[in-house]
């Protein structure tokens, strides 16, 4: 059997010697030390993580909304809500052979194209969480694709009656929502 009486004789004599006590408390205080190191470096790149995949949503909202404010300036340009302004508008497009649109469809296409690398960023970085299912990134990568159609759809306002530029920017109005809510759950922890 083990004597007990032996082991704190063993203990109070180390720890009445100086020098190994000290290397012994110097032991488990390294060894408390490493653990809780180790313990938060996991807990940073855990935050770190969730920061990162807040930035992407935060990114791709930022880029919808802009994408969003110019594609409604655009339908005030061709519903005829602001009169002065289509007036300017076909005055300069006859003048410089169709300058806005030229510069509308280049705009479209360049926010199409960061919502897209935007969205694959997000999308790959909650496919490395596991707490986001595939549904979740399928919904908004579908939702993304479908916001980007649309909004290329916007290079035809031209082409389209008043009723079907409302029609198409209250469609677009939804997808929109719907992909904000989704970076907006992302983005408050959700």
């Amino acid at each position: 059997m083990f004597d007990w009486d032996s082991l704190t004789t063993v203990i109070s004599s180390v720890s009445n010697n100086t020098l190994i006590g000290t290397l012994l408390a110097g032991l488990i205080l390294g060894w408390v030390a490493l653990r809780q190191y180790r313990q938060h470096k996991s807990t940073d790149i855990e935050f770190e993580f969730i920061r990162k995949r807040r930035e992407f949503a935060a990114d791709l909202f930022s880029k919808i909304d802009l994408a969003m404010k110019h594609y409604d300036a655009q339908v005030t340009i061709y519903t005829g809500v602001n009169p002065q302004l289509q007036f300017l508008h076909n005055q300069i497009n006859q003048k410089h052979d169709d300058y806005f649109k030229k510069e509308s469809d280049k705009n479209f296409n360049a926010f199409t194209g960061d919502i897209s690398k935007s969205a694959d960023n997000l999308i790959s970085a909650l496919k490395l969480d596991n707490n986001y299912s595939e549904e979740k990134t399928a919904v908004i990568n579908t939702n993304v694709a479908m916001f980007n159609v649309m909004l290329l759809l916007g290079s035809f306002f031209d082409k389209l009656k008043r009723e079907d530029i409302e029609k198409q920017q209250t469609e677009i109005r939804k997808v929109a929502t719907s992909i904000t809510r989704s970076l907006q759950e992302i983005i408050s922890g959700n």
